[in-house]
């Protein structure tokens, strides 16, 4: 496999390079039908899912300039973009530079998980690379710069049925780690794969976000979705 990120050394593109490996890995194994078929990401399908993932890591999600240009290229120039290095931040203060980052990561995991679970292609991931994505997006910071996991969450216990791993207290959400990562970011079929009495609750809060949580998604869906298919 030759993924170029893997040799950027020394810097945070390191912390989102087995992500990015393993997500261009998965798409260059996908016949070309997959790629009109639907995602788990609501709406969309797995080349927009892929466009999308592909324009935030290189911090183009919101110009509309080129993510209609890219919106036309073959599924190849896809992987191929989603491959390069990513947008690394300039900013003077580590903990920005660090959010980034982590963003990104969670972005890669979330939107692989689409496609996987969509095509029925599960993949085990290390136990803590998802554990470290899932707690970012239940931080305050991180549930709002990732998928509002800590919002969905609030007043749950989130329990994982892998390991010793634990969030917060209530009605108890109990699961693999992956599951408990997709259903507190808003994926509804996620939820078929947890237990507990604080599910129903998880499930309200994915079918009637809260508004600030249905603002935030509707903003982020109208920067990369509905663009045009190649002709």
């Amino acid at each position: 496999m030759n993924v170029r990120v893997a040799q950027v050394k020394g810097s945070k593109a390191e912390l989102i390079r087995d992500e990015q490996a393993e997500f261009v890995e998965l798409l260059r194994s996908l016949p070309s039908a997959s790629w009109s078929r639907p995602s788990l990401c609501t709406g969309w399908s797995v080349r927009e899912v892929v466009l999308h993932t592909a324009a935030h890591i290189h911090n183009q999600q919101r110009d509309k300039t080129i993510v209609e240009e890219y919106s036309k290229r073959s599924e190849a120039e896809l992987i191929e973009w989603l491959e390069s290095a990513p947008f690394e931040s300039k900013s003077p203060s580590a903990r920005i530079r660090r959010l980034s980052s982590e963003v990104q990561r969670g972005e890669l995991m979330i939107h692989q998980q689409d496609v996987r679970r969509a095509l029925e292609m599960p993949r085990t991931i290390p136990t803590g690379r998802i554990t470290a994505v899932l707690e970012f997006g239940l931080r305050r910071l991180g549930g709002l710069s990732l998928a509002y996991g800590r919002q969905r969450s609030n007043g749950l216990r989130l329990v994982s049925s892998e390991s010793d791993w634990a969030w917060g207290s209530g009605p108890e959400v109990r699961g693999k780690l992956e599951a408990i990562l997709m259903a507190t970011s808003g994926r509804r079929p996620a939820l078929d794969d947890l237990d507990g009495a604080g599910v129903a609750t998880l499930a309200e809060r994915i079918e009637n976000p809260s508004f600030l949580v249905r603002k935030s998604l509707d903003i982020s869906s109208s920067a990369t979705a509905r663009v045009p298919e190649p002709g």
